[in-house]
């Protein structure tokens, strides 16, 4: 009965999900790389430009971590439907 029901499991796939998750690591990548240095422009656009690039990658990490949940919750659900 076990085979039956593993046979029969479709596993879901989420492309959107899985979409922004490569943006979103793609973003950690560039902001943990020496792409960007702090503090090294001195006019007032140009920290402007730094800030919100900054600002955008922290937005990229936690867009993961909301993807991460999202996925985690359905891998939970699935398997407590499983084992009933």
């Amino acid at each position: 009965m076990d085979k039956n029901r593993e046979e029969n499991t479709v596993k879901k796939n989420f492309d959107f999900v899985d979409t922004i998750r490569c943006i979103s690591m793609m973003g950690i990548v560039f902001e943990h790389s020496a792409a960007i240095q702090s503090g090294i422009y001195s006019s007032t656009f140009d920290t402007a430009v730094e800030s919100s690039l900054i600002q955008s990658f922290k937005f990229s990490t936690i867009a993961f971590f909301l993807s991460e949940a999202f996925l985690l919750i359905i891998s939970f659900r699935n398997t407590a439907q499983n084992n009933i």
